[in-house]
């Protein structure tokens, strides 16, 4: 916890900042956690004031009367994965959308021209963007199954190497020998939770996702498919009733209120700032449209030259 870090170290600690005394304050707090809030771990990281970080922190650390632990990961995009396709699928949605609407209308396009070749492009968007997650998903499972049969079957028959390598990175990292052959020894103890440690210490392969590939390609895919297809039904509507130039604005408008949206969603993930990641993703609308008008502007000149030569 933060207000351990930063407390002064006593008189009598051994090394500068207090790292023994510390170190022995949090291993006696630690078997007395029963439960953690990492929502109020946060909060309490996030304080000013030190006594009140100090409070925090330990209230959140020592809720008791609970089975289990509250959270699946410090990081929620990597936990929510689907969540995280899904987001991601309907920022391209939108970015490709936006940006093939504003090049027809730089191009001046006919209205239907402009709808149906939009659709046609979100659609084989959405097709590959679904083809790519289902294919990445795919690869990397085989690849860590692969990967951790092949550590499996090298502690089962090589155990010392194993352990020397492990004890070797934890070395590297500043543990003393001693400690770090302590530590690798008693883990090497329980077979497949060594093997997971070393899955994740020494060729830095998290766990494959809990979704199937053919439902993390569905959740890419769709949102792909359903954010762009927003982007284009509201370029038919805006057409309609507002002049190109207006209608380019309030088309960019819509773009930038649905990547603020999104971008609000994601920091809820990640614990940023809400504020500043909305403005963040809703920026990403304005160098799409002004490209898009741009390349449209050039496209037609270049069409009107080519037709009358």
């Amino acid at each position: 916890a933060r207000a351990i870090a930063k407390s002064s170290p006593p008189k009598d600690s051994p090394l500068p900042g207090g790292t023994h005394t510390n170190a022995a304050r949090a291993a006696g707090f630690a078997r007395e956690v029963t439960h953690r809030n990492i929502v109020a771990a946060r909060r309490a990281f996030h304080e000013q004031d030190e006594a009140s970080a100090r409070k925090l922190s330990q209230e959140a650390h020592s809720i008791r009367g609970r089975s289990s632990w509250n959270e699946k990961g410090h990081s929620d995009e990597l936990t929510n994965c689907g969540m995280t396709l899904m987001l991601r699928g309907a920022v391209e949605g939108i970015i490709l959308g936006l940006s093939f609407l504003s090049l027809a209308d730089g191009a001046k396009w006919p209205q239907a021209l402009c709808q149906g070749a939009a659709s046609a492009m979100v659609a084989c968007w959405a097709m590959l963007s679904a083809a790519r997650e289902g294919l990445e998903c795919q690869t990397y499972r085989a690849h860590y199954t692969h990967e951790r049969r092949r550590e499996q079957w090298e502690l089962e028959h090589f155990p010392e190497g194993e352990v020397a390598e492990m004890v070797e990175l934890y070395v590297q990292r500043g543990l003393p020998h001693k400690e770090a052959r302590q530590v690798v020894h008693d883990m090497a103890k329980i077979p497949e939770f060594f093997v997971d440690v070393m899955m994740m210490e020494e060729l830095h392969m998290p766990p494959p996702s809990s979704l199937a590939p053919n439902e993390a390609a569905l959740r890419s895919g769709c949102s792909s498919l359903i954010s762009g297809g927003l982007m284009a039904f509201s370029h038919l509507l805006i057409g309609l009733c507002c002049s190109p130039p207006m209608s380019s604005v309030l088309l960019g408008m819509v773009a930038c209120t649905a990547l603020a949206l999104l971008g609000f969603v994601r920091a809820s993930r990640t614990h940023q700032g809400k504020r500043r990641l909305a403005l963040q993703t809703a920026s990403l609308a304005l160098p799409c449209t002004l490209f898009g008008r741009f390349a449209g502007a050039l496209l037609a000149r270049w069409v009107t030259v080519k037709l009358s030569s």
